[in-house]
């Protein structure tokens, strides 16, 4: 039987698209649509419990604080509305669009937006 195997050749394809009955989308992590650095416009450092509400996502998202501050939204091409804030701080709203495109076949291909935020605190 391993002699069989031997001569054997395996064929493997991610994608065909030879036509939109057999187009096989290989499986695809969700991109990175916009990053996001939040800091202190008093201190330039980063804002421990920053987060933002972006559209399409029913709750806020937290920013890490290693390194720094900076909040991740995944997503595809498109526009996005984002509030971004913290506690003691003003909630800042940006509007961002996120370039790229999705292949009828394959993984999308979008550019990363990087947006850098100086919040101010409440006085």
């Amino acid at each position: 039987m391993y002699g069989a195997m031997r001569n054997s050749v395996l064929a493997l394809s991610l994608v065909a698209c030879d036509s939109a009955a057999d187009c096989v989308i290989p499986p695809c992590a969700q991109p990175i649509a916009i990053t996001v650095s939040v800091t202190s416009s008093a201190s330039a450092a980063g804002i421990e419990g920053a987060f933002v509400r972006a559209t399409g996502y029913s709750t806020a998202l937290p920013c890490s604080q290693t390194p720094g501050t900076t909040c991740s939204i995944l997503g595809d091409a498109g526009n996005y509305e984002l509030d971004i804030g913290a506690p003691g701080f003003q909630t800042v709203h940006r509007t961002v669009q996120v370039l790229g495109t999705t292949p009828r076949c394959g993984c999308p291909n979008i550019e990363t937006q990087h947006l850098a935020v100086a919040l101010v605190p409440l006085t």
